[in-house]
């Protein structure tokens, strides 16, 4: 039962403090789970409606009982001082915002770090956050709950609420129709269902808390324990404490220790589809392990259990995190942890097991968090002793593009870039030319360099127009391309060759060759197998059984 925590550009590539973490803990260690809603439709733009399961102790049981929550209806801003401000987006993730060198009168901007979105405080408590220059791009706060939405290209969304400041509807102002109705228990807070567009029902029902631990006010809180969809697929949960037992932390050191024996708790799932448990710290909600394995953690900041607990707390970023997922008795090897300060990262390749060091470029700028410098382990695997070796290094401009990459052998790659575009106008490899690109119009004109050869492409809106192939200066194939980036036609020394689909198909039906511009033969397929072979008077010369 493990989970992974594109267009709204910048939403879907919003800088993290860590990458996704192992298996189902989220940035802080925190146990998490999420359960997808395919019914609610915000477009392809890495906006999803989910229920999450959180262990993270800072989140307040609400609508949905104790640990669950719908992230996008949670998100929210939280304005720590004039030098930083937090949101937790729609997904159930970080990103950081500063103060802007200007800002409009009577409001108060800030940027993230990747320049890419922008927060406005206005004067009437509203916080706008947008994607700098796509205003099709943004999400509106009031009173701290998202009120209105825009993933770019999917509509306008709003968002109402009851006096208990719980969501009752979610309307599609672009299409003018509701997208989901929330229903409550009568006389309750406990959501029990969600109506989407045609009567399509998730039903909720509770269970009473079972845990020994809770603070005696939680344990009057109930729990989620099924989720009915609407084709009558039933996700059925349950809790329960288990065996106080140690957990294993790492230091600053690298080096590994045991917890105290800590209370254990677990909550299970099991649906049509698929089945699973976590178990987590119920002192700190830390994860301990899930039915794929068990972890080693560290968060100073989070985790009271921690030997370097810093007691500042979980709301103030910590510098050090760190998660080891053990699988199969053997280490798993997705290993995570930032170090804020330094602004580094190491991580281990989840194939190889190699260990590699990555130094990034912490200053606020367009090139923030982008790396600066990859390393790699060797000499063991021992993060304190082991010795870093290079392996790139690179250079940015002054718009956050990389220009220049050094590897270790010392080969250089330069870049340089069409106007102000993320678009290639050359690429060198130790001052040879190996790549050039310009536009014409719409069109994209790309150019390969290999030995004596060269691959020139045409690309309009992203997509495949044209290819030609030469060899020492002489053309040898040229190739045509349709909107779905099939091959319509082909031209070679040799003959020219016309392809047709039918629909969708990546197989072509027949494929038609002319022989000095004179029709040869026809080509039938059927499932990338030929059928047939007729000749220009539509004689068939051969069938294949």
């Amino acid at each position: 039962m493990i989970i992974a925590a594109g267009a709204c550009k910048s939403f879907a590539s919003l800088p993290q403090y860590v990458l996704a973490p192992a298996g189902n803990s989220d940035v802080k260690n925190f146990a998490i789970y999420d359960i997808k809603i395919p019914e609610a439709d915000f477009g392809d733009n890495g906006i999803d409606f989910s229920l999450r399961f959180s262990t993270n102790p800072s989140s307040e049981p609400d609508y949905l009982g104790r640990y669950w929550k719908i992230p996008l209806l949670d998100s929210h801003f939280v304005f720590f001082d004039s030098a930083k401000a937090i949101w937790r987006d729609p997904n159930g993730g970080s990103a950081y915002f500063y103060p802007a060198s200007t800002s409009k009168p009577g409001a108060r901007e800030y940027v993230d770090g990747s320049n890419e979105m922008r927060a406005t405080f206005m004067k009437n408590g509203e916080v706008l956050i947008e994607e700098i220059g796509n205003p099709k791009c943004f999400f509106l706060y009031k009173d701290s709950r998202l009120v209105r939405f825009s993933p770019d290209g999917a509509g306008v969304f709003s968002v109402s609420y009851n006096s208990g400041k719980r969501p009752t509807a979610i309307y599609n102002a672009t299409q003018r129709k509701t997208l989901a109705s929330f229903k409550y228990r009568q006389g309750s807070k406990y959501l029990e269902k969600i109506v989407f567009e045609g009567g399509r029902t998730y039903s909720f029902d509770y269970t009473e808390n079972p845990f020994e631990e809770e603070e005696k006010e939680l344990k009057k809180i109930d729990l989620l324990k099924s989720i009915l969809s609407p084709v009558g697929n039933e996700t059925v949960i349950a809790y329960e404490d288990r065996a106080a037992r140690s957990r294993t932390v790492v230091n600053k050191e690298f080096q590994e220790t045991r917890t105290p024996k800590t209370p254990v708790r677990r909550m299970s799932m099991a649906s049509p589809d698929s089945s699973g448990w976590i178990e987590w710290c119920g002192k700190t909600g830390i994860i301990m392990a899930d039915d794929g394995g068990e972890y080693t953690t560290g968060n100073e900041a989070a985790d009271e259990l921690h030997p370097f607990y810093n007691k500042a707390g979980p709301a103030h970023m910590p510098p050090f995190i760190f998660v080891s997922y053990l699988k199969n008795g053997q280490k798993h090897p997705r290993t995570f942890f930032f170090d804020r300060h330094s602004a580094v990262k190491v991580q281990s390749d989840p194939n190889t097991g190699e260990t590699y060091r990555h130094t990034l470029i912490g200053a606020k700028g367009p090139s923030y968090m982008s790396p600066r410098k990859v390393e790699k382990l060797s000499g063991g695997s021992d993060l304190k002793s082991g010795r870093w070796e290079p392996v790139k290094v690179n250079h940015y401009d002054n718009l956050g593009r990389l220009i220049r990459v050094i590897n270790a052998s010392g080969d250089i790659e330069n870049f340089e870039y069409i106007g102000a575009s993320n678009d290639f106008a050359k690429k060198l490899k130790n001052g040879i030319l190996v790549f050039s690109g310009e536009k014409s119009g719409d069109e994209l004109i790309r150019k390969f360099f290999h030995d004596n050869g060269m691959v020139s492409e045409i690309r309009t809106n992203e997509k495949k127009k044209e290819s030609t192939y030469y060899f020492n200066g002489e053309i040898i194939r040229t190739e045509i391309f349709d909107g779905l980036r099939r091959v319509i036609k082909s031209t070679d020394a040799k003959s020219t060759k016309e392809y047709s689909y039918s629909g969708s198909n990546e197989e072509p039906d027949t494929v038609k060759e002319y022989i000095g511009g004179v029709l040869a033969n026809i080509r039938h397929f059927e499932n990338g197998k030929l059928t047939a072979l007729e000749n220009s008077q539509g004689k068939i010369i051969k069938i294949n059984d």
